[in-house]
């Protein structure tokens, strides 16, 4: 429980940190040497276009390199596809998709075409119609955290082509209909008129048809990556974070008797909105319990102790299965950022506690709290973190506390009060983890 609970926490970090500051990767990446094939396929992309091409990186997905092999027209070879941008006259970037092949013994630039962007979200090889050739799927990142562009290629014949192209704020890919063949889902967010449509595409001869579509939440102000996975029944449906200016959402989205629905959103007068997932806490969603499927963390704020000011407040992480009807609560946690580590509780405290933060001693301490009267209690347990030196050179000061972690700088320590609800040190131990 501890590892998985670390990973997914980690993962939602990272994806908030890369959310919150806009850093561009490709910018902080310096471009290696290539060498081998590589050097010679970056040689035949000089040659064609001149010397001074700037490799663009893929930001994000599995290819992130800016030459990616490929066989994409399964003749047993591979071929190159090359990412890079040339600047105009009137110092304009502009970004290049090139396709290279092996031909007489040497690597030879065969296509290539212009796009207006500002760089590479991810590159997919996927197979969207049944010839049997993957087709490749670019998202383009423009001006814009949301306003994004996303363009389909083919190979046909030694010659690369757009097959379509469309605009996204958030897309991802799947076999929704479990017919072999992929389809894209991609959310198109209109911040001015406050509308979120989630839309699947399948590919035909005449271009994308919309096989369903549905409204999202309208009022959020951006997204982070989606999740595929599995309903408790079977049923894939897409998991989508987004940001609200009051806190976090998930929106789930998945196929009911062939349409796509969106679980969670309703109708706010003209506005479609998902209030239900709405959390003030930042945690994203993730497959909590390692049993396969996506769970929603809710967050509840614990009631505020006397003297306690509005943001001392603390809240319960609130875990959550949705079983295609309603939303299941099946565990509950309390996470500490700012010292670095989550804590699982027990069922028995629910309802029956409250947590008081002391920031300059690095302790939570938790208290038993009566509903009824809305008074505190007795203290169940505190957490705190105490220097390793203060801990060897002091150890007679904390007699009464227990090693349950430790990390290069500090031991993290629990001392329990006399209380029934005393959970213990195996508990504890046990429930309680690292998010860093």
């Amino acid at each position: 429980m501890r590892k998985k609970m670390l990973a997914f926490l980690v993962a939602s970090m990272l994806l908030l940190c890369s959310c919150s500051f806009g850093l561009d990767v490709a910018d902080a990446i310096i471009s290696p040497k290539p060498s081998g094939e590589l050097y010679d396929i970056q040689l035949a992309l000089e040659k064609y276009a001149d010397d001074s091409v700037k490799l663009v990186y893929p930001t994000k997905g599995e290819n992130r390199s800016p030459i990616i092999l490929r066989d994409i027209d399964n003749d047993g070879k591979n071929e190159a596809f090359a990412f890079y941008s040339t600047t105009t006259d009137e110092n304009t970037s502009v970004l290049h998709i090139n396709y290279i092949c092996w031909f007489n013994n040497e690597w030879v630039s065969v296509s290539d075409i212009e796009v207006v962007a500002s760089g590479v979200e991810s590159v997919d090889f996927q197979m969207l119609d049944d010839s049997g050739v993957a087709k490749i799927v670019v998202c383009w990142s423009r001006f814009s955290d949301i306003d994004r562009h996303f363009s389909i290629y083919s190979v046909n014949k030694g010659i690369m082509s757009e097959v379509i192209s469309g605009e996204y704020s958030v897309l991802t890919t799947y076999d929704f209909d479990s017919d072999g063949i992929m389809e894209i889902a991609a959310v198109h967010l209109d911040r001015e008129l406050k509308t979120a449509t989630a839309s699947l595409l399948a590919l035909s001869e005449s271009g994308f048809k919309v096989t369903g579509s549905c409204e999202l939440d309208g009022t959020v102000t951006g997204y982070y990556e989606p999740k595929i996975s599995k309903l408790p029944d079977g049923r894939q449906a897409i998991f989508i974070d987004a940001q609200k200016s009051t806190g976090v959402i998930t929106e789930v989205v998945y196929l009911k008797d062939k349409k796509l629905v969106n679980a969670f959103a309703s109708k706010n007068g003209k506005v479609t909105e998902n209030l239900k997932t709405l959390r003030a806490s930042t945690v994203l969603c993730g497959d909590y319990d390692n049993d396969g499927c996506i769970d929603i963390p809710l967050a509840s704020k614990l009631p505020l102790t006397l003297g306690m000011a509005e943001s001392d407040a603390v809240y319960l992480t609130i875990w959550n299965r949705f079983d295609g009807k309603e939303l299941i609560p099946f565990a509950q946690s309390l996470i500490n950022y700012t010292d670095g580590y989550y804590f699982n509780i027990p069922n028995a405290w629910v309802g029956k506690f409250t947590v008081l933060k002391r920031l300059d001693l690095k302790q939570r301490i938790i208290y038993r709290w009566d509903e009824e009267t809305a008074e505190i209690g007795e203290e169940i347990m505190r957490i705190q973190l105490i220097s390793k030196n203060e801990w060897n050179d002091n150890f007679a000061s904390y007699e009464q506390y227990y090693e349950i972690a430790r990390n290069t700088e500090y031991v993290y320590a629990v001392r329990f009060g006399n209380s029934a609800l005393n959970p213990g040190n195996q508990f504890v131990t046990e429930n309680f983890g690292f998010i860093e």
